[in-house]
């Protein structure tokens, strides 16, 4: 429905009319019972303001409130009234918002408001006025909410007027907070903005499984969405895409998926990366150095790979070391090597499969997981199994097999 039909006004209608259009059904359809109504109404008034080219900021009148409000029976002056109103729009839009703040602060301690009758009067008239101002003065209303003490009024018996000041106030936070996502999206390699422009940008789960890998993103997700729902709830209801929303909403609830090394490699394999090093710096001296310390360093570096990875795997490991070293003897390049030590063969085809094995197994680890969590396929992490290593042990040995070729007896 377009604006003028939700105001039910002509498209050439002057701003009087605007804005009592615009009072009448605020008036009597509640803002806090349907704001979704509230919503359409207050766009179609906005833009129907903002179709006249002017700033939609109705100036205060003698008239601009008695046909609105209901006085008492032993009304304060009218006049006096609206002077301050006008005075404080005047502050409002020929000075600033700081100078309309101080002079509201100011006006409450005159004596007029001492008068039980006229400071009713008064907040019934800034209720009325902040409802109609476009734009809309944020700040201005935290204080008069402050000032009168208007929050302590439940959404059952709050006014019209006030549910919308409510309601404004929530939707210019979410006006701001979306203002400063798309700020923060334009900075370049950083993860608050990467994840500004996932919320802001159209839904695509499987980039935000990619994201949501991190268990820092879903923090500062969450964190995100706890300011959201406190401050601009408008953000997530109308301004950000429904289904990115669900989406967020459900990888904060849902138990953590393995995204990270930490929690991607089970404690084994952590230990494995952790003392790779010292593991192949053992192999390599019991290489070089000569029988004696070959010795001590043989039994060092076998005591690391029985450690780290395992009873199973060290058989296995050893088992196609013996295979490849067959293999490798039974080349006529081995010949011009010069390895005699069959010991010291074998040693070495240990080391040349687990490093192997060890590479292999954290990048299957590490990608195939990875791809898995982004694909949202739910399978068992821990796929450094006995079944598995077991595989990949078979594709290093066939790999080595095509390279240095099948076995060929020295003749």
């Amino acid at each position: 429905m377009n604006p003028w039909g939700i105001l039910n006004i002509d498209s050439n209608s002057n701003i009087a009319v605007i804005r009592d259009a615009y009072l009448k059904q605020l008036g009597s359809r509640h803002p806090a019972k349907d704001p979704d109504m509230f919503q359409r109404l207050r766009n179609a008034y906005e833009f129907a303001l903002n179709k006249i080219s002017r700033k939609g900021s109705p100036a205060a009148d003698e008239n601009f409130f008695s046909n609105n409000i209901d006085f008492n029976a032993k009304p304060p002056s009218e006049k006096k009234l609206l002077s301050y109103i006008n005075n404080l729009l005047d502050r409002l839009y020929f000075e600033n918002e700081k100078s309309a703040l101080f002079y509201l602060d100011e006006i409450v301690k005159e004596n007029d408001f001492n008068q039980i009758y006229f400071k009713a009067g008064f907040e019934q008239a800034l209720q009325f006025t902040l409802a109609t101002l476009v734009p809309f003065p944020l700040a201005l209303a935290n204080r008069a909410i402050e000032l009168f003490q208007w929050n302590k009024n439940t959404a059952e018996i709050q006014t019209s007027y006030l549910a919308a000041i409510n309601i404004l106030i929530s939707r210019t936070h979410s006006q701001e907070k979306q203002q400063e996502l798309e700020s923060l999206s334009k900075h370049l390699w950083n993860r608050k903005a990467r994840l500004a422009k996932a919320l802001l940008g159209p839904y695509k789960p499987w980039k935000f499984r990619w994201l949501a890998l991190s268990t820092k993103n879903l923090s500062v997700i969450k964190e995100w969405f706890t300011d959201f729902d406190k401050n601009c709830p408008d953000l997530l209801r109308y301004s950000l895409n429904k289904k990115t929303v669900l989406w967020w909403r459900n990888a904060i609830k849902k138990k953590r998926t393995p995204g990270s090394i930490s929690e991607l490699c089970s404690k084994k394999i952590q230990a494995q990366i952790t003392y790779m090093p010292i593991f192949v710096m053992a192999f390599t001296l019991s290489l070089l150095f000569p029988d004696a310390l070959f010795g001590v360093f043989t039994l060092v570096a076998y005591g690391l790979l029985l450690a780290f990875f395992g009873p199973s795997l060290f058989f296995i490991i050893n088992f196609v070391a013996l295979v490849l070293s067959f293999i490798i003897s039974t080349q006529p390049w081995f010949i011009q090597i010069g390895i005699e030590s069959k010991l010291k063969l074998h040693t070495l085809c240990v080391m040349d499969i687990t490093v192997s094995y060890f590479i292999l197994n954290l990048l299957m680890i590490l990608l195939g997981g990875t791809v898995r969590v982004v694909l949202g396929i739910r399978k068992d992490y821990k796929i450094d199994k006995m079944f598995y290593g077991f595989l990949l042990i078979t594709f290093i040995l066939l790999a080595h097999i095509v390279g240095f070729g099948v076995p060929n007896p020295v003749r």
